[in-house]
């Protein structure tokens, strides 16, 4: 009996160590658990080489537990993670290397995009001038009780020569900003404005021999008109006086009247230099001056959406400017 009580208490003996042993294992696996995991979020916070050595120090300070095969574990993965990132990073070289080509690639294209969104903004400028032309005419037709041709409607009227009124009958349905009459050194006017070519200044400089009226839009446009009873001949800058201030370019010519089969033309009403002119037959898709009597630049950018090659040009024609 006494020894039956002597086994049952070595018993409970054995297993109060043993439960005691797993309890510190088990204390000691997870104070090694939290030093790697510790080092590893200082690891990659800082991105300090050196750790690695830390790492293997705080693996070999837990040598002594049975764990040490899975901390092993956790190192070896630490360091290929390490290692992988290490190898993915960009070397200076690299860097200026990549950043020498994107700088190349956009010197090549953004001059390019800059002319182009430039001429754009032109040629959306001169659709919305004769948009806006063509509404303001056919509303002066109805005001006027008028529903013949824009020819027949002037004649009707029986208007003077050169007088600026002639026109307001249409320019009060244009939004109007300003206006200025005869000769005039307004601010809101480019000083001078190149011919078809580039090169020459047109007959139509706006300060000097502009027509007999000029008008600024409340968009920025300006536009001279030159007036007949017979009909109006304009001449517009869709850009107000920014350059390039040049026929073709920002530049375009109307006429209203003068031809009895249309309200609005896209030409000259005299011949002028390198464009043609309601007086000759015109090919309104022609943009070259040495064509078809001469280059309709404002029918060619209303058809096509798009400004004359100027660039070809200059290659074909003498002494033309690109």
């Amino acid at each position: 009996m006494l020894a039956e009580q002597n086994r049952t208490e070595q018993n409970r003996t054995e297993q109060n160590r043993t439960e005691q042993n797993r309890t510190e294992q088990n204390r000691t696996e997870s104070h090694c658990e939290m030093c790697l995991d510790a080092e590893s979020i200082v690891t990659h916070r800082n991105n300090i080489p050196q750790t690695m050595g830390e790492i293997a120090s705080v693996g070999s300070s837990c040598k002594h537990t049975s764990s040490k095969p899975r901390n092993d574990l956790r190192v070896k993965s630490l360091k290929s993670r390490l290692t992988v990132h290490c190898q993915q990073a960009f070397t200076l070289a690299e860097v200026l290397i990549t950043l020498g080509i994107i700088g190349i690639l956009a010197a090549m294209t953004i001059p390019n995009l800059l002319q182009s969104s430039q001429e754009g903004q032109l040629v959306a400028g001169l659709l919305k001038f004769n948009s806006t032309l063509q509404q303001a005419v056919q509303m002066w037709k109805v005001d006027i009780d008028c529903y013949s041709d824009a020819y027949t409607c002037l004649a009707q009227q029986g208007l003077a020569d050169e007088v600026s009124s002639n026109f307001d009958q249409i320019g009060k349905l244009m939004k109007i900003s300003q206006k200025a009459a005869g000769a005039t050194n307004a601010n809101w006017l480019p000083e001078k404005t190149l011919d078809y070519d580039g090169i020459s200044i047109t007959w139509h400089n706006y300060r000097t021999n502009g027509g007999t009226c000029k008008y600024l839009l409340q968009d920025g446009m300006i536009f001279s008109v030159d007036v007949d009873p017979a009909g109006f001949m304009i001449l517009v800058d869709v850009n107000g006086p920014k350059p390039p201030n040049r026929i073709g370019k920002d530049t375009f010519h109307f006429t209203i009247g003068y031809n009895s089969q249309k309200d609005i033309s896209y030409y000259t009403r005299s011949p002028e230099p390198y464009v043609c002119s309601l007086s000759e037959i015109c090919d309104s898709n022609n943009f070259d001056p040495t064509k078809s009597n001469g280059a309709s630049p404002t029918s060619y950018v209303i058809i096509n959406n798009k400004l004359p090659d100027f660039k070809s040009l200059s290659k074909t024609v003498a002494g033309f400017r690109p």
